[in-house]
């Protein structure tokens, strides 16, 4: 279900919503609880903000990847170019 929320969607406001998105995300919901005058609630704020930096990492943990292949690409083609160069004289 996270992945709905990776790129496009805007994140559920209703805090059964965020709560469930949260532990699929493995968020801490700890210290989020907000409430006054005997109602305990979710403070929706601080767990969307812990959702969006989860899913943030999420992201941004897949960059190496990309910076891997284009490495090994570039390899690639300078041995390639190295090898044609080698093969023409």
């Amino acid at each position: 279900m996270w992945f709905k929320y990776h790129f496009v969607r805007a994140l559920p406001t209703d805090a059964r919503e965020l709560e469930l998105l949260a532990q699929e995300l493995g968020v801490s919901l700890f210290e989020t609880a907000a409430g006054g005058a005997g109602i305990t609630a979710t403070n929706t704020y601080e767990v969307q903000k812990r959702i969006m930096e989860a899913l943030r990492y999420r992201r941004e943990s897949w960059t190496w990847l990309f910076a891997f292949i284009a490495a090994l690409a570039s390899f690639a083609s300078a041995l390639a170019a190295w090898i044609a160069a080698g093969h023409s004289n």
